[in-house]
């Protein structure tokens, strides 16, 4: 059982490191934890590992004073502790984004505006910020108010009467609204016309 066992995480660590993944050193600013964490993220969700293989494989990546920091981290654990992506990542925030950053970040979705931008870039600037605000967005319909209430005033206008249910009608609407009295969407928007673009809320 044990040869077994030891084959298969042999296994699950070859095909990990084919997809080459990132190492982590350590990070002087949260930005860059937060690109190093979003990226791992977005690569273990496409893997059939339990969460306990899934933890072992991406602390492997650390390096240097990560790796440092984890095996402190390890020796605070009780023995046989079973770990859970969610429990790394507490883990990981708690060390790397300090409280300073979360309110940064909140502020800066609080005052979010679409301003100069077009809709897709509005978008996605909202969806980036939104995971810092998870208490204003409890819910769908407090996320698509927030959000339709920093589009410009002529989109808002336009999408008035609209009989809208969620988020992604509530994107698709507004990537659909003429801006500034044009014929069309700006040029940068008008490839997302032609099918209903689908988003998913960001969580790590």
């Amino acid at each position: 059982m044990q040869a077994t066992g030891a084959v298969a995480a042999c296994g699950l660590f070859e095909h990990f490191q084919h997809l080459h993944p990132l190492k982590f050193a350590g990070a002087h600013r949260p930005e860059e934890a937060e690109y190093w964490l979003d990226r791992i993220s977005k690569m273990i969700r496409t893997l059939y590992y339990s969460k306990a293989e899934q933890v072992k494989l991406v602390t492997y990546m650390f390096k240097k004073d990560a790796s440092l920091w984890w095996d402190s981290v390890l020796r605070t654990v009780p023995a046989g502790f079973v770990w859970t992506w969610d429990g790394f990542k507490a883990y990981f925030h708690e060390k790397y984004f300090p409280l300073t950053y979360h309110n940064e970040k909140d502020g800066e979705f609080l005052y979010l505006k679409q301003g100069g931008m077009i809709v897709v870039e509005y978008e996605n600037c909202f969806t980036e910020l939104a995971r810092y605000a998870l208490l204003i967005l409890a819910n769908e319909p407090m996320r698509m108010r927030r959000f339709s209430e920093a589009l410009l005033a002529d989109i808002r206008t336009k999408m008035f009467s609209a009989s809208i249910h969620t988020y992604v009608e509530l994107v698709n609407m507004s990537l659909r609204a003429k801006q500034d009295g044009t014929d069309d969407v700006d040029a940068l928007e008008r490839g997302f016309l032609d099918e209903e673009v689908e988003f998913s809320y960001f969580q790590l």
